[in-house]
């Protein structure tokens, strides 16, 4: 069973805020999903009273809790891309 983290870093890679748990909220560990499933799972930050403005990213992937191991993402069938995902936000924080 894999834990999800999604974290919003700045450009820097410094963490603003961060949320990891398992997919939606517990109720559906990975080891129940089936090849080819969409799994549909929401996830709220609550951002650093801290955080400076500027631009974000929210940076998303996957686990194992016990080792802390990351796993591998791939992109369209090619070799390794990463251990997540960077979306880049539309505007600024401010």
């Amino acid at each position: 069973d894999y834990t999800v983290f999604t974290h919003l870093t700045d450009q820097e890679g410094r963490i603003w805020g961060q949320k990891d748990n398992p997919p939606v909220d517990g109720f559906y560990p990975t080891t129940q999903w089936e090849k080819g499933e969409i799994v549909r799972d929401q996830y709220d930050l609550n951002i650093s009273l801290d955080a400076p403005p500027g631009e974000y990213w929210i940076e998303v992937g996957m686990y194992l809790a016990e080792t802390g191991e990351r796993l591998p993402v791939f992109g369209d069938g090619k070799p390794v891309v990463g251990d997540r995902v960077l979306l880049s936000l539309s505007g600024r924080i401010e």
